[in-house]
C-alpha cells in the first residue's frame, strides 16, 4: 500500500489553472500564513483529481484517505527546505487524534501560481507512533522529525 501511495504522489503532476487556483485559495483563511497554506496543495490536488479524500470533509485530524487503503489516515507534513525536518503537532500523536500516519513530502511552493507545474516528492510514510519515538527535537507545541 505504501508503494502505491508513493507512486501516486511521486508521479503526480498538475499544471495550475485559474480554476484550480481559485478553488484552492477559496479555502484560505486570512489568519493562516499564506506561504504555509501553499503546502496544502498536495492534499487539495489529491482531492481535486479524486485520488484521495477525507471520509468526513469537516474532520481536520487527517488530510487524505486513499480508497484502496481506508485504514491509513494520512496527515501530510512538508519537509522544511530550510531545516530539513518536518514539524508535527504534539496533539496529533494523541490516541484520540484520528490520523494514523504521516506522509512526509517536498514541493516547490513557488509553483502554486497560475501556469505553475505542481510536482511532489513523497519521502516517507510513517505511522505516528514511530514518528513520535524517532523525533529529532521537542518544542512547546510540536516536535520535528527527519525522514
Amino acid at each position: 500500500m505504501y508503494t502505491k501511495i508513493s507512486d501516486i504522489v511521486n508521479n503526480l503532476k498538475l499544471e495550475v489553472t485559474q480554476e484550480w487556483y481559485d478553488a484552492f485559495f477559496a479555502n484560505y483563511k486570512p489568519n493562516y500564513n499564506k506561504e504555509f497554506f501553499k503546502y496544502e496543495a498536495l492534499e487539495f490536488t489529491l482531492e481535486w483529481l479524486k485520488l484521495a479524500k477525507r471520509l468526513n470533509p469537516k474532520d481536520w485530524q487527517y488530510d487524505s484517505v486513499f480508497p484502496f487503503c481506508p485504514d491509513i489516515l494520512i496527515d501530510w507534513k512538508h519537509l522544511s527546505p530550510k531545516w530539513g525536518s518536518a514539524s508535527i503537532s504534539w496533539k496529533s500523536v494523541a490516541d484520540s487524534y484520528q490520523c494514523t500516519h504521516y506522509g512526509i513530502f517536498k514541493m516547490d511552493i513557488n509553483e502554486v501560481r497560475v501556469g505553475g507545474l505542481l510536482e511532489f516528492k513523497l519521502l516517507e510514510i510513517i505511522d505516528k507512533r514511530s514518528a513520535f519515538k524517532n523525533r529529532l527535537k521537542d518544542f512547546d507545541s510540536y516536535f520535528t522529525y527527519v525522514p
